[in-house]
């Protein structure tokens, strides 16, 4: 590994390619404990910029498997070449992992292109670039289709983009076009990989251009007789002339190919109706966001020898006072940890430095990674004592936002220096500011510093654009109305309720897209968030089942390799718990797949207490956790203990209350637990 540390956080592991735009980086990120690709580009290349910051913002609301996905995003220091980062993928690109692969292999990588492209088009995006050099096979994983910088709406796609070679030839004619000419590219592209040569070659650019007008590639079994007549067929449909005569949905292709491989297109499309409901807009928090957006931004003004915070912001006047921290509150699934992630989005590609901190049950933990990052920033480490003089000169150095979710569960240490850093900021003289925004998320009831922002539940009209971004379907009013009734708008909820219609086909993907069955009369949600929950985990084995309301019951990220110890598994079986509870939506896994939570705490946690019998075993297992995280003196632990009716449970919790480190809800939990005794 490189001694090379950019922005005090990322240790450059290797260089994996370089070019007139920019670099890309194997790094270590020190923060997130990650291992990730680093993407650069230079600053003095502005259209390029623009186009960087577009991939970034495009594939920030992406969660489909067969897309990559990114992270942060912010300038290198000193050099201000702009960077991203995005998850790692161990593979080589279409072309070279395939040349000695068999029939079906290919077919599958290009179904799961043609799932990826059809996710993109349902939102109105084109990609314009589709090509083997953009596609990422894995040594493990699914296949991922990468370089959006020139992806555009569908409505305003303008000039030409893209590589010649796999340009459509309505494009190349300057004529109108649309989401037809990346299933054109998918054909010269599936072309490329099955006969390993392209369809039209040509000395010149002008050559190239008119075989793609005019000439018809040689047959693909003229090639290579062993490929079936029916994949020849959806190759040579793809790159018909006249988009009217190709596959007119990626969805079509992508039944296809599946069929054409033996397998089957319903399981196919199952595999991605998580990236679906991942990926819808954040709806009705708009007001919310723009709060917090102009507090930072008029914060950020107070360091005016930023320029480039002035530009992305523009200026304000009056001398209004300017929030500087902000809670939001809501019950769970309303939408705290989106609302938190749009933000530190928007402020990253505004210039603005983002510190995130959740609390893991240990002393200052919540501070934990928001510390780590303050230091990677100033290349210093943070000092002993008190570290809230160090903050304070930390935040002054460059506008930044430090935010904090699940804040309930901050310890009390967590808890009072934030307190007193906002008190610090609301105090600080005007010459010499904090420029800093404090934003935390907590339950409704739980302290927390600055101005409540409480999120609402969101009405039919929301429901319906919920629905709409996450599957470019209009739901009847009728059905919007009762949906947001019955759900009492609880995004979360209507999240899951539209996983139920998909489930019992009252939802069903077709080859020309998402179709609601006629459910007015029917029961539009299912009885409640937990016989949803019970139903879906009837369908996991005993084992998974288990896991899963340890899960629920802990409420917090589990690494997978502890799966193995606390249910006395080889290691290769609980990552096969793991998966299989991914893939159930019962749970979800981090971007690396080292460990996984709980979907829905609070319903598994209501299922497990109403009747499951082994909710004290669960109990045991989530302290057995803990202690394995080196959080066996914490008061969670502690808790575990008292619910599973050890007696190891009560001097755990004298300990706890006798430190004086718990929050006051968790000595109200403890308390409580100990009186049932």
């Amino acid at each position: 590994m490189s001694s090379t540390l950019l922005n005090g956080r990322y240790q450059i592991i290797r260089t994996l390619g370089r070019g007139g735009m920019g670099v890309v980086h194997e790094v270590f990120d020190r923060v997130r404990k990650e291992i990730l690709a680093l993407k650069t580009v230079r600053a003095d290349r502005l259209p390029n910029v623009e186009l960087f910051r577009h991939e970034f913002l495009l594939l920030s609301r992406f969660r489909h498997p067969n897309i990559e996905r990114v992270y942060d995003f912010g300038k290198l220091e000193p050099e201000n070449d702009y960077f991203f980062t995005a998850e790692r993928v161990e593979g080589k690109n279409l072309f070279e992992a395939t040349e000695t692969s068999d029939l079906n292999h290919c077919l599958d990588l290009a179904a799961q292109i043609a799932r990826a492209l059809s996710f993109m088009h349902e939102r109105g995006l084109v990609h314009r670039d589709v090509k083997p050099a953009n596609i990422l096979v894995p040594d493990n994983g699914p296949t991922k289709v990468i370089d959006f910088g020139i992806a555009k709406p569908i409505d305003d796609l303008g000039e030409v983009a893209g590589t010649l070679g796999y340009l459509a030839p309505e494009a190349l004619r300057g004529q109108p076009f649309d989401h037809r000419v990346d299933l054109y590219a998918l054909g010269v592209t599936l072309y490329v990989v099955l006969a390993r040569t392209p369809p039209f070659e040509g000395v010149t650019t002008t050559e190239i251009i008119s075989c793609h007008l005019q000439e018809q590639p040689r047959p693909l079994r003229e090639i290579n007789p062993s490929i079936p007549t029916r994949v020849e067929a959806i190759v040579m449909r793809l790159l018909q002339k006249d988009p009217g005569d190709r596959f007119q949905s990626a969805d079509e292709v992508a039944s296809e190919l599946a069929m054409a491989a033996g397998q089957s297109p319903s399981l196919e499309m199952r595999k991605t109706v998580d990236g679906f409901l991942g990926s819808g807009t954040l709806v009705g928090r708009d007001p919310a966001l723009k709060r917090m957006m102009d507090s930072m931004a008029a914060r950020a003004r107070m360091l005016l020898r930023h320029g480039e915070v002035t530009r992305e912001f523009g200026r304000r006047s009056g001398n209004a006072p300017v929030p500087c921290a902000f809670s939001v509150t809501g019950e769970a699934g309303m939408g705290k940890t989106r609302l938190l992630r749009e933000f530190r989005i928007q402020c990253q590609v505004r210039g603005i430095s983002v510190y995130e901190g959740t609390p893991d049950g240990s002393r200052l933990g919540a501070w934990g990674r928001v510390l780590a990052g303050m230091a990677a920033a100033r290349g210093a480490p943070v000092p002993e004592g008190d570290p809230l003089p160090w903050i304070l000169d930390s935040a002054r150095m460059k506008a930044c936002a430090l935010i904090f979710d699940q804040f309930e569960e901050a310890d009390e240490d967590s808890r009072d220096l934030a307190e007193r850093f906002v008190k610090m900021m609301q105090v600080a003289p005007a010459d010499d500011p904090v420029p800093a925004l404090v934003v935390t998320s907590t339950r409704p009831g739980s302290p927390a510093p600055g101005e409540p922002i409480v999120l609402e539940p969101i009405d039919a009209r929301g429901a319906t654009a919920m629905v709409k971004s996450m599957f470019g379907v209009t739901i009847p009013p009728v059905v919007a109305e009762r949906l947001a009734s019955e759900t009492g708008g609880n995004p979360a909820f209507i999240e899951e309720t539209v996983r139920w219609w998909v489930s019992t086909r009252k939802f069903r993907r077709t080859n020309r897209g998402w179709i609601l069955a006629d459910i007015s009369r029917e029961d539009v949600v299912p009885a409640s968030l937990h016989d949803a929950l019970s139903a879906r985990l009837e369908k996991v084995q005993p084992a998974e089942r288990d896991a899963a309301l340890t899960l629920a019951v802990l409420g917090r990220p589990v690494s997978v390799a502890h799966l193995a110890p606390l249910f006395a598994l080889p290691e290769q079986d609980a990552a096969a718990v793991g998966l299989a509870l991914t893939a159930s939506g019962v749970a979800v896994a981090d971007s690396s797949r080292s460990s996984i939570r709980s979907r829905f705490p609070d319903a598994g946690l209501r299922i497990a207490e109403s009747g499951w019998k082994g909710l004290a075993e669960a109990h045991r297992r989530a302290a057995a956790v803990l202690d394995l995280e080196g959080l066996g003196g914490s008061p969670a632990f502690a808790l575990h203990l008292l619910r599973a009716s050890d007696p190891l449970g009560i001097p755990a919790a004298q300990r706890v209350l006798d430190a004086n480190v718990a929050a006051p809800s968790e000595v109200a939990r403890l308390a409580a637990a100990l009186l049932e005794w």
